[in-house]
């Protein structure tokens, strides 16, 4: 599969430190030029977007974040094959080659398939039953929320209903809830994504720290209105309890995502 990097012009340094890891695994990439917080006028980032969404108001950095998303998936409609979309500041197993060398692994009708873990102390996941495997991982349909956009699998199919999703309404919550977090966002439902577990990448937060951490603090709330958010948060997070558990009597299980960097033989699943 193509794989497509999303990163700043003003970020060579992680562009080169993709390169490298890409390079050892024997793999090319095409570079998505990211859109820039810092550049493109607020006005046009924000006329993109709801003003308020059931996370609360989107920093301009997680607006540019999400364009540049959707800027690989034109790319991926595009070339009329299956693509892995990346962030920057991604670390990269050693099977993750095995995930770029061709898209036969995906199941028949899955067209999102997440690559990353996010990883959160305490986090869980709901993941349903295995429905395949790639290089001793399985494959896990997402019951839940799992936050994190750097690393996923996509098909042409997949990627134009996101385009034409986002050109019927404005998002209004950043990309990797759009894409996973079906408690807010519609999409994240009906593109039923699948969960490599465990996976073969993880963001590199110690060593790149974010490029959007700062300006999210413009759009935290204070007082009142912070619980007020906190509020509309919680609903959203226990809105689709009755159904988790439905998924979990049928076989679904609760799991903390892990990131695995060494290759898995396949007999130890």
């Amino acid at each position: 599969m193509k794989v497509y990097v999303i990163n700043l012009a003003r970020r060579p340094d992680r562009l080169e430190e993709m390169k490298a890891q890409l390079d050892r695994l024997g793999l090319g990439f095409e570079r998505i030029e990211a859109v820039d917080a810092k550049t493109m006028p607020r006005a046009a980032l924000d006329d993109a977007f709801a003003p308020i969404g059931p996370l609360g108001r989107i920093g301009a950095g997680d607006k540019a974040c999400t364009l540049s998303h959707f800027k690989a998936m034109e790319r991926i409609v595009r070339s009329g094959e299956p693509g892995i979309i990346l962030e920057d500041d991604m670390a990269l197993s050693e099977d993750f080659a095995a995930a770029a060398r061709g898209h036969e692994w995906m199941p028949e009708g899955a067209g999102l398939v997440k690559l990353e873990t996010y990883q959160q102390r305490g986090l869980k996941v709901l993941l349903g039953r295995e429905v395949a495997r790639l290089a001793g991982r399985g494959l896990h349909p997402l019951l839940s929320r799992h936050t994190g956009g750097g690393a996923y699998a996509m098909t042409p199919a997949a990627a134009r209903r996101a385009l034409d999703w986002k050109a019927a309404k404005r998002p209004a919550v950043p990309i990797d809830h759009i894409l996973f977090n079906a408690n807010v966002c519609d999409l994240a439902a009906t593109l039923a994504p699948l969960q490599l577990e465990p996976s073969v990448a993880t963001q590199r937060k110690a060593e790149f720290g974010s490029d959007i951490s700062g300006v999210r603090a413009e759009v935290v709330p204070k007082g009142l209105a912070y619980w007020k958010r906190e509020t509309i948060r919680g609903w959203y997070e226990i809105r689709l309890i009755p159904r988790q558990i439905v998924a979990f009597i049928g076989g679904a299980r609760l799991s903390a995502p892990r990131y695995a960097p060494e290759t898995l033989a396949e007999e130890r699943g």
